[in-house]
């Protein structure tokens, strides 16, 4: 019987999975204060920055 949730390329599992396998920390974003709170702020314009946030790869600003 074929899988009824397509979980294989799932964002959400796939997300789950790197975080299980980074032991739950953050990742750590190179560079200058100015250049990683842009980058987050584009993230955040976007469905994959709260999605990152959720699963605890970057943290609450």
């Amino acid at each position: 019987m074929p899988e009824v949730f397509a979980s294989t390329y799932d964002i959400r599992s796939l997300l789950a999975a790197t975080s299980r396998l980074r032991d739950g920390e953050e990742m750590s974003l190179p560079g200058p204060e100015f250049v990683r709170t842009r980058l987050l702020k584009k993230l955040d314009d976007t469905e994959i920055g709260p999605l990152l946030r959720e699963f605890g790869l970057i943290g609450e600003d």
